[in-house]
């Protein structure tokens, strides 16, 4: 009971960096959302050793078909706390039949402060919720970021921000995505997803 309250105490504590340093999670201008904790935290059992906890995060992962080498790179980021890695990887493993998931273990493998890895974890919260709506064919490699990729050709990029402002910094970011994903094989739409706002758009030259 000591170790989970511990955990509640640090994730408040993540909540109230995130909503003040959003440019350190890759995304200036916006606000990330931080879940309420007694919901962040369902399904993790947090009274778990971190041995065990990374144990069971290296099989899942496994079994997903994510090489050992990344496997190893994940696991050696220590930004992550094995709970947020646990997160990450337990909701990877809600999208059962989606394909390359280890495209977004590499991009998470990238996370280089707190604040970064819980963004990632959250990410992966939005990706396997669309999932359960609408199916996710696999993920695709777009530059050095992942992307979902649906049955009917949409590319989705997920962001868990409640609001993002139109900065230059943003608009020189959503252009290189939409200029990444235009080159990809046979897209048929683009869709950007955030907890605040989502904007889609159809076919290959419409933008982001």
């Amino acid at each position: 009971m000591l170790q989970k309250r511990l955990e509640e105490i640090s994730w408040y504590g993540y909540s109230g960096k995130i909503a003040a340093s959003a440019v350190s999670a890759a995304i200036p201008g916006g606000v990330v959302s931080a879940a309420k904790t007694s919901d962040w935290l369902e399904g993790i059992p947090v009274q778990t050793p971190p041995s065990e906890l990374r144990k069971g995060n290296r099989e899942k992962l496994t079994g997903m078909g994510v090489s050992q080498d990344v496997i190893d790179l994940f696991e050696g980021n220590t930004v992550y706390s094995p709970v947020q890695q646990t997160k990450l990887v337990q909701e990877l493993a809600r999208m059962n039949g989606t394909a390359d998931r280890g495209y977004f273990v590499k991009f998470a493998v990238l996370a280089r402060n707190a604040n970064a890895a819980f963004f990632r974890a959250r990410q992966a919260e939005m990706y396997a919720d669309i999932n359960k709506v609408t199916p996710v064919e696999r993920f695709v490699r777009v530059g050095n970021n992942a992307a979902a990729r649906l049955a009917n050709g949409t590319v989705v990029f997920c962001f868990p921000l409640d609001y993002l402002a139109w900065t230059e910094g943003n608009a020189i970011l959503a252009e290189s995505l939409d200029q990444q994903v235009s080159a990809l094989p046979d897209v048929q739409g683009k869709k950007f997803a955030s907890l605040g706002v989502s904007v889609h758009t159809h076919g290959r030259g419409s933008k982001i």
